[in-house]
């Protein structure tokens, strides 16, 4: 399997080293093994790999791997787009710019621009909360005191974010329309959690006319790239009826 490289970091110092070639190897062999054995569970049990490798298996068999194989990478790199949405937001948040940004992504400064830029046309504009499976096993109440935090959002998200799509298992599940005066902090001021007005998600109808307004990229049962675990991560318009999803 191929791995993307990335180009030498100019000037960056004063971040995080880059990788040595025996921790590259490291992380490869540790997610590829993740992978295999997810695809395994998918396709055959354990040893499958191995034997599809070895050419111990029918053609049915191997390409039943394969495909599974294929089906895990696919979603293990949707998970990791969403991951590298959350910290590029995090990282601008925290004095980082741009050109940082692209040195450690290894993308050109063009590219980082186009995808990561801030002005009045492409504030973050609503938050993504992932919550797992069993969260349908939640009543109500409960729901709405989960999505609201903890979580770890900077000023401006906090500042831009009028609206929260929860998504669980790809679907949206609800929304809150967000009271950008009611956001309020752990103890360690590190984490924060929002106030929606109402203390209530918004109603079908409701979201489904912020989605014909340009507010909101989806509506209720849409399916939606979010990552699978819980997490929190600010989401983007391009312009006021056009939207685009950081996780490009």
């Amino acid at each position: 399997m191929s791995h993307l490289e990335i180009s030498p970091r100019v000037g960056c110092d004063r971040f995080a080293r880059e990788l040595r070639p025996s921790e590259r190897l490291q992380l490869s062999r540790a997610s590829f093994e993740v992978a295999v054995g997810m695809a395994e569970r998918l396709s055959g049990g354990p040893g499958t790999g191995d034997r599809s490798d070895s050419g111990l298996l029918d053609s049915v068999a191997v390409r039943e791997f394969q495909l599974s194989l294929l089906h895990v990478c696919s979603v293990l790199s949707g998970e990791i787009q969403g991951w590298i949405a959350a910290a590029v937001e995090c990282a601008l948040d925290h004095s980082a710019d741009l050109g940082d940004i692209a040195s450690v992504t290894g993308v050109s400064r063009t590219e980082a621009y186009e995808r990561w830029r801030r002005d009045e046309t492409t504030r973050a504009s609503l938050i993504v909360l992932s919550q797992p499976w069993t969260d349908a096993l939640c009543l109500d109440n409960d729901r709405y005191e989960n999505d609201r935090g903890w979580w770890r959002v900077g000023s401006n998200v906090r500042h831009d974010a009028r609206y929260a799509i929860v998504v669980v298992d790809r679907r949206v599940s609800r929304v809150y329309l967000i009271d950008p005066t009611g956001w309020e902090p752990d103890g360690s001021g590190g984490r924060w959690r929002f106030q929606a007005f109402g203390a209530t998600p918004l109603t079908d109808k409701q979201v489904a006319s912020a989605v014909t307004r340009g507010h909101l990229p989806a509506r209720i049962g849409d399916y939606f790239p979010a990552p699978a675990d819980r997490g929190c991560t600010p989401w983007r318009f391009a312009n006021s009826s056009t939207i685009w999803n950081g996780p490009l």
